[in-house]
């Protein structure tokens, strides 16, 4: 059976435990742990700035 509420009833679960708060902090968490091991890269800091803007635009984008 495939009910056609089952894609919003999922989202009340994730809702009603906190899923996208959590997400939130985990892509925070990642991106910050990222940048550290960018910035632990020993290149100029212009040549890392592509890196920086596409992983600004990703993080910040809608999906």
């Amino acid at each position: 059976e495939n009910p056609a509420d089952k894609v919003p009833r999922m989202l009340d679960v994730f809702t009603a435990c906190g899923v996208q708060s959590w997400a939130l902090d985990l892509k925070q968490t990642y991106l910050n742990e990222a940048m550290s091991h960018l910035e632990a890269v020993a290149v100029v800091k212009n040549r890392k700035q592509p890196l920086l803007e596409l992983a600004a635009y990703l993080i910040q984008r809608d999906v």
